[in-house]
């Protein structure tokens, strides 16, 4: 009964790690900046969906990716002064009434709904023309750094399930923090 027990552990959880093995790791690409009037900020994510979250989005668990945008004004001898700080989600689910993925996107209250899963994933990973600040509160000639992140947040299961279901933590995406320095 033990050598089972210990067997079956070990299948399970080599297949598990070996999942987090293979996958690559999230990162942000893409990153464009607009300074027209507002500084407005662009990007994609990249290798964010691993098989089992697909196959979670596509049975309906409701999925939340949260982005953090933040800028500095980089001082001398000091430390950079931060001239703002944003946090906003893209929420998708699948219907499965309507067979349609839904979008909601906090960085400008907007809705969207598609029916094929190469496009949501695509949708759910990019973020356009997100207004961080009016260029008038920037120097000109003064240099500054955009830091970008980009996390999934994890399934939240209710009633203490997460302490059995400890493995949904392999659905966890998480990039580094982008820095793009540059000057006014």
């Amino acid at each position: 009964m033990k050598r089972s027990l210990i067997f079956a552990v070990t299948i399970i959880s080599s297949l598990i790690f070996s999942e987090v093995a293979i996958s690559k790791e999230a990162s942000i690409e893409g990153l464009t900046i607009e300074l027209n009037g507002q500084m407005q900020v662009s990007f994609s994510v990249i290798n964010c969906c691993t098989e089992k979250l697909e196959e979670a989005i596509r049975s309906g668990v409701p999925t939340t990716f949260t982005f953090r945008i933040k800028v500095y004004r980089k001082r001398k001898f000091w430390r950079d002064k931060k001239m703002v700080s944003l946090k906003f989600k893209h929420r998708i689910k699948y219907d499965n009434i309507t067979k349609e993925y839904q979008f909601h996107f906090e960085e400008n209250e907007h809705n969207l709904s598609v029916k094929d899963f190469e496009e949501a994933k695509e949708i759910m990973a990019r973020v356009t023309g997100v207004k961080l600040i009016p260029t008038n509160r920037l120097e000109k000639g003064r240099k500054y750094h955009l830091d970008v992140k980009a996390e999934l947040d994890p399934v939240r299961l209710p009633f203490g399930l997460h302490r059995i279901f400890f493995f949904l933590s392999i659905w966890d995406v998480e990039t580094d923090w982008l820095r793009y320095e540059f000057t006014y």
